[in-house]
């Protein structure tokens, strides 16, 4: 609950940090998180992620000021390791993740809100592009499924009552729904487009 005491020393570490948070539905939490850590690295003006950040050095330093020494006495401006946030974007706010193997079957489920709105982007797969887009202001949506390929997708309510959902101009039925999403199963290769009232 403390937004210092949860920041890691490492970005490598504070990935799991996210996870955790993600998985405690804390997801406005963990963006402030993110914006902490590593959107504390671009106003530092990386354009890697480092193995070890701390933001106050954005307080001490200017923008692309050497960084403070690492205890082995320095320290990595480009850290794989430390990249694990695209990882996470990618899952928990866009919503693309593999339910089998090379993404064979998938889901589109993205974390929408007051503090994100809308969400745009691609996933390369084995199979191709999996591309997306949503906006809950507009309750506009379209998911690109590639061939070979099956997803389900999982309507963010954002706070609100969803009224009616037609995909492709169709009504289709629900397999469920829960305090945060309305799910829909068995889109097949093909861009869908979905509209939420």
């Amino acid at each position: 609950s403390d937004r210092m005491q949860r920041l890691s020393y490492s970005p490598f570490n504070q990935y799991f940090i996210i996870q955790a948070m993600a998985k405690s539905g804390l997801y406005n939490e963990a963006l402030n998180t993110i914006d902490d850590c590593w959107g504390g690295q671009i106003r530092y003006g990386a354009t890697t992620f480092f193995e070890v950040f701390r933001p106050s050095w954005n307080d001490i330093s200017q923008p692309n000021d050497a960084p403070v020494n690492n205890q082995c006495g320095y320290t990595s401006l480009t850290h794989p390791w430390s990249a694990g946030v695209t990882k996470w974007l990618s899952e928990e706010i866009l919503g693309i993740k593999p339910v089998d193997p090379g993404f064979k079957s998938f889901i589109f489920k993205p974390h929408l809100s007051s503090k994100v709105t809308w969400v745009k982007g691609e996933i390369p797969t084995p199979h191709g592009k999996i591309q997306v887009q949503g906006d809950i202001s507009t309750g506009k949506f379209t998911l690109e499924v590639p061939s070979g390929t099956n997803a389900d997708f999982a309507i963010p309510k954002g706070g609100s009552k969803i009224q009616e959902v037609k995909f492709d101009n169709k009504t289709i039925r629900k397999k469920g729904e829960d305090e945060s999403f309305v799910y829909y199963t068995g889109f097949t290769p093909g861009k869908h487009s979905v509209k939420v009232t």
